[in-house]
């Protein structure tokens, strides 16, 4: 019987090998990098153009909504960094006893960024003309009396405010529909909408094409549950436009219905995505982690001026009552009595004070690389880089970054006005009596409007020296970089030439014609004489 009892080497005691202490504490630990966000995921799918349907849509869906919520969920973050509900609310001091101040200030650095941002790049409306002199100029005409109709100025400015807030931003375009006859002359055939990033995605392949497959749309309808939220998700690709619907956002493949399918007769996807770096990285995804410092170091800095005016005085080798100390404080002095020559009364503050000069100091280096970073200039900046000429202020006020930044950012953004036009202007030529039907996106050349004052004076002197060598004016005006419509600044400068020769010419020949009239005059008058 004990021989049953003993237990057998084989046999491992689960009591010997526990640890004393417990897995898990109820203190809750915060990873660092859980706080910050680091660009939007990019979804892909490896999955053919040719292959979709309403079959691999449901398979994949579920992976799809899954990133998706991850990006809106930053995007819910940016949003409240940017009206001011930052990190710095949830700061508190472990030493503190009731009596001690915990200041808290919010300097909203991420607001001022993104709004300087977006009001450099889109502020002056995006202006748009022929890209070459072959160009029907009617047509560019239309097409910008119809953006101008669809409010397009105005939604640039939401749209660059959500790509530097969230990263990236989307835009649909959509045939617009009429109740009766339409003038197509004073209406635009199509209509534009500015996405919430939240509700939103594109989707593309996995293959070295990185080509769009399709874009889609979340929407929350009536449920017959007053218990649950019903969602439909429409999808669209260039040949169909599918319906789904489930409960959840984060769906399995069985919580997915099909609803219903009809042709794209568009034929393409009318969603775009705009973005200005591939990470897909807005202002507080680079400079969250120095907003979160820079008020930090703001507010423990008042933290430490208020523990510094209600510093603790301290007694040595004397006692005080409570009268006594009433009347330190409505008085604001003390008479000290030594009772013991050895040891003389004195009275100090306890003072733990912060070195506010060297607190500033790195405080100054956080803001100037928060904003060097992405490229906009300090507000409150006066130094120059080593000079007191207009360029060396330009530099050292961080605007001569700041164009930098801006120049590399058109690119893409331009990319994105193209996708657009591919859209909207396959839109006019499938709409009968548009006007506008042999104008491609090709055809357009689009400009920022960007301010380019910023030493005219030694721009304009350049220019005149490059036109004096006989420089093309494109060229010239290129170099330069006086205005951001090289092109069309360029003819007109060559028809404005033009003009002044032929103008001087006839000039000449009818002073010559005055001349040839007034010389048999001369003549006459001397054969008289």
């Amino acid at each position: 019987m004990e021989e049953q009892v003993t237990k057998s080497k084989n046999i491992v005691d689960c009591d010997g090998i526990l640890p004393e202490a417990p897995l898990t504490t109820s203190t809750r630990k915060v990873i660092p990098s859980t706080r910050y966000r680091f660009g939007r995921k990019v979804i892909r799918i490896p999955v053919l153009e040719s292959s979709l349907n309403e079959v691999t849509l449901i398979k994949w869906l579920p992976d799809i909504l899954r990133i998706h919520a991850e990006n809106a969920s930053d995007c819910r973050h940016f949003e409240k960094v940017y009206r001011g509900e930052s990190h710095i609310w949830e700061k508190e001091r472990p030493f503190n006893s009731g009596s001690k101040m915990n200041t808290i200030i919010n300097e909203n650095h991420a607001f001022y960024q993104i709004e300087f941002k977006k009001g450099y790049m889109y502020g002056n409306p995006v202006k748009y003309s022929c890209a070459d002199d072959g160009t029907d100029s009617d047509s560019i005409t239309y097409l910008n009396r119809y953006l101008k109709l669809c409010g397009k100025a105005f939604k640039d400015i939401e749209l660059g405010e959500t790509i530097f807030k969230c990263g990236n931003a989307y835009r649909m375009s959509l045939p617009k529909v009429y109740a009766g006859n339409t003038n197509y002359e004073k209406q635009t055939p199509f209509e534009m909408f500015n996405l919430d990033n939240e509700t939103t995605f594109v989707v593309y392949s996995s293959d070295y094409t990185k080509k769009k497959l399709m874009a889609g749309i979340i929407t929350t309808i009536d449920s017959p549950n007053p218990n649950e939220t019903e969602f439909e998700i429409i999808i669209y690709t260039r040949d169909f436009i599918y319906k789904f619907r489930c409960y959840s956002l984060c769906p399995a493949w069985d919580g997915i219905n099909f609803k219903s399918k009809k042709p794209n007769y568009l034929g393409k996807i009318p969603i775009v995505e705009f973005y200005t770096n591939s990470a897909r990285m807005g202002v507080i995804d680079i400079n969250e982690t120095i907003f979160d410092a820079i008020n930090n170091m703001s507010s423990d800095s008042i933290d430490s001026i208020n523990d510094f005016v209600n510093s603790i005085l301290v007694i040595y080798n004397m006692t005080i009552n409570k009268d006594d100390k009433q009347n330190i404080d409505e008085t604001g002095s003390l008479q000290l009595i030594t009772t013991d020559p050895s040891k003389p009364a004195e009275a100090k503050y306890l003072v733990n004070q912060l070195q506010q000069s060297d607190v500033m100091a790195r405080y100054e280096t956080a803001i100037k690389w928060c904003y060097n970073i992405v490229g906009v200039p300090q507000p409150t900046q006066k130094s120059t880089s080593g000079g007191d000429t207009g360029e060396a202020r330009e530099l050292g006020g961080g605007w001569e970054n700041a164009n930098i930044v801006a120049n590399q950012n058109e690119e893409p953004l331009k990319d994105g006005d193209m996708r657009m036009f591919e859209i909207q202007l396959a839109i006019c030529r499938m709409t009968p009596k548009c006007p506008v039907k042999d104008l491609y996106e090709t055809d357009i050349e689009i400009n920022f409007n960007r301010t380019r004052s910023n030493n005219l004076i030694t721009k304009t002197q350049a220019l005149q020296t490059l036109n004096e060598m006989d420089m093309p004016e494109e060229v010239a005006l290129n170099i330069v970089g006086i205005t951001s419509n090289s092109h069309e600044v360029a003819r007109d400068w060559v028809a404005n030439k033009e003009k002044k020769k032929k103008e001087s010419l006839e000039t000449m020949k009818q002073q010559a014609d005055i001349n040839k009239k007034t010389e048999p005059n001369k003549n006459s008058k001397t054969a008289t004489t």
